[in-house]
Parts: C-alpha cells; structure tokens; sequence
C-alpha cells in the first residue's frame, strides 16, 4: 500500500535534562497491507517459462506473503549534546 499506518509506543526524553547523553525507547507495529507480487523474465528463463508459469509462481509468492500483512517495529536511540 501507499499508505502504511504506524502505532507505536515510546519512552525518552526529547528535552535535554542536563544530562549529556540520552535514551530512547519505542515499540509498534507498521500495518502495511498484503504484499504484491511482480515477475519478469529474461535470457533463457524468458524461453522455458510460459506467461502461464509466471502467473503461478506470482500467485504462489503472494499467498505465501499473505500472513505479513502486519510487521513489528523496535527502536532504540541514544544521543548526545554539547
């Protein structure tokens, strides 16, 4: 999809503290939709493999990618000011 929602939950601190250095947190998950599958051919595969095997083999990818429509994200930030 174009568009791909994010939630996620965080802890850090975005104003200095004093402090030099600094941490952050953050957990969620990206919701980017079901994956699509594009094929093309070249050189000698272009000449053994019909548009039919193609076909099939884009559809076998696709269903094997259906369950990943949605992926966990972490991150975890340090900084530092001067």
């Amino acid at each position: 999809d174009k568009l791909a929602p994010y939630v996620g939950l965080g802890w850090g601190d975005p104003v200095s503290s004093g402090l030099p250095f600094g941490f952050s947190l953050e957990f969620g998950v990206l919701m980017q939709g079901t994956p699509q599958a594009s094929m093309t051919t070249s050189g000698f595969a272009a000449t053994t493999l019909s548009a039919a095997d193609i076909a099939a083999e884009e559809k076998a990818l696709e269903d094997d990618l259906s369950a990943f429509t949605l992926w966990p994200v972490a991150s975890i930030g340090v900084n530092f000011s001067f």
